[in-house]
């Protein structure tokens, strides 16, 4: 094998491999008047991965293994070990006590696949300016 065929082959099977490696991760937010103004800030392993807005979802490829996934409070987020090839869903809703409460409470909570793939066909694909740069496709 020449040089540049033995480079092409270590990339190929280098993206195989991360592909086996990682769990495909769903973030939604179905369209709702209640907050609908307001951003939802979802983290990972307490890294801001982005600001989900009203009617948006956000598809993201993550290593398998243990995470943390929370919402601005994160109180009310998941731990959850994800398995390589698997996809997984969570979506956020309000949990605003007052009208005009000022403070940001959002829960997270998974969701079946089944329930889950199905709210996303609704929905639109988050912009990438509502996403950190690190994940970002």
């Amino acid at each position: 094998m020449n040089g540049i065929a033995a480079i092409i082959a270590a990339i190929l099977f280098s993206v195989a491999l991360s592909a086996q490696d990682t769990a495909r991760v769903v973030f939604y937010r179905n369209r709702d008047v209640k907050g609908s103004l307001r951003r939802t800030t979802i983290s990972i392993d307490g890294k801001r991965v982005c600001s989900l807005v009203n009617g948006r979802f956000l598809e993201l490829a993550i290593p398998s293994g243990e995470h943390e996934f929370a919402g601005p409070d994160k109180k009310k987020g998941a731990k959850l070990r994800v398995e390589a090839g698997e996809t997984y869903y969570f979506g956020t809703r309000s949990n605003h006590e007052r009208p005009f409460q000022l403070t940001d409470v959002w829960a997270i909570f998974p969701v079946s696949r089944e329930q889950g793939s199905f709210e996303v066909t609704n929905l639109k694909p988050l912009d990438a300016d509502d996403v950190a740069p690190e994940f970002r496709k």
